[in-house]
């Protein structure tokens, strides 16, 4: 019997030391993650899961650090590990199902957030991805209603709004897509896409005095962006400086020139001076670089009213 409890003791002690090891391997790997010494962390969690194949914060860890990696394939495989051992993990069912989103398996996806949700339906990031799903799989109220949801949880996130953003714009809603650009700017005064969509619908509204400061601003900060030379040529030829707005136009084809959008503002200067020439010529080389395709028959019906005799 006394054999029998010597035996007892060096087991426990043997499976006490060797859990200690493998909570300092772990501690070594987390170590390593945060220092984004990936490759490291990866071979010390191999490790630790090989001597304990049911330790699921090390399946976690190995999965983020797959991702890491960009090894997705990998990450969603131990997301698949955890959910065997607790079926319930929220945090692998998000994460799965996020990668299967990235993957296109859209239906395998929704599967994991529906699930996700009703283990916590107050996670702005169940309804921030399944709302992506929705919005790549084009149920576009769907995706307008869990980001909506995600916002609500979450009012300070502005990559929500962007989302939503978006969303409105292809589901034609301008003014709502504007309120959203409208709040992103408050929470984050220097966000360039929302103040290039402000500025924008200034612009298309012509309100062009709004749109000048705003575009001033954003042409100060960034003088190789040739969306906003463009958009910025435009208002000041609509408010009476065309040399300037020319030489605005001539910068964004230096900077890209086979952008057909640039030609159109052009020719409507050159057209607008009652030169044909000039004007003509942009014609020709805005459609030459696919204008109609892009953006429709605008340029080619200016072709035919002004440059065929």
């Amino acid at each position: 019997m006394q054999k029998i409890y010597l035996f007892i003791l060096i087991l426990i002690n043997a499976i006490l030391f060797a859990q200690k090891a493998a909570d300092k391997t772990f501690s070594e790997a987390k170590q390593k993650f945060m220092k984004k010494n990936y490759e490291d962390a990866l071979e010390l969690l191999n490790k630790v899961l090989a001597t304990d194949k049911t330790n699921i914060e090390a399946y976690l860890l190995r999965a983020k650090t797959k991702t890491s990696m960009k090894d997705n394939g990998g990450a969603s495989a131990d997301y698949s590990k955890v959910l065997k051992l607790d079926s319930n993990n929220f945090t692998a069912l998000v994460n799965r199902g996020h990668i299967n989103s990235n993957f296109k398996k859209y239906d395998i996806a929704l599967k994991d957030f529906n699930k996700a949700e009703k283990l916590q339906p107050d996670s702005a990031l169940v309804y921030s991805y399944r709302g992506e799903v929705f919005f790549l799989t084009k149920k576009m109220d769907l995706a307008l209603a869990d980001y909506s949801k995600a916002i609500s949880i979450n009012p300070n996130d502005v990559s929500l709004y962007q989302k939503r953003a978006e969303t409105y714009i292809i589901t034609k809603q301008p003014d709502l897509a504007l309120a959203d650009y409208e709040k992103i700017v408050t929470l984050n005064p220097k966000d360039v896409e929302a103040r290039l969509h402000i500025a924008y619908n200034n612009l298309t509204t012509e309100n062009y005095q709004k749109a000048k400061e705003q575009y001033e601003q954003l042409y100060k900060e960034d003088k190789k962006n040739a969306y906003i030379l463009n958009n910025y040529a435009y208002v000041i030829f609509k408010l009476g400086d065309d040399k300037k707005a020319i030489n605005l136009l001539n910068q964004s084809i230096d900077l890209w020139p086979q952008n057909p959008y640039t030609y159109r503002y052009l020719a409507l200067i050159f057209i607008h001076n009652d030169d044909k020439e000039q004007a003509c010529e942009a014609i020709k080389k805005g459609l030459s670089y696919g204008y109609t395709k892009k953006y429709g028959p605008e340029l080619d019906n200016l072709r035919k009213e002004h440059c065929i005799k």
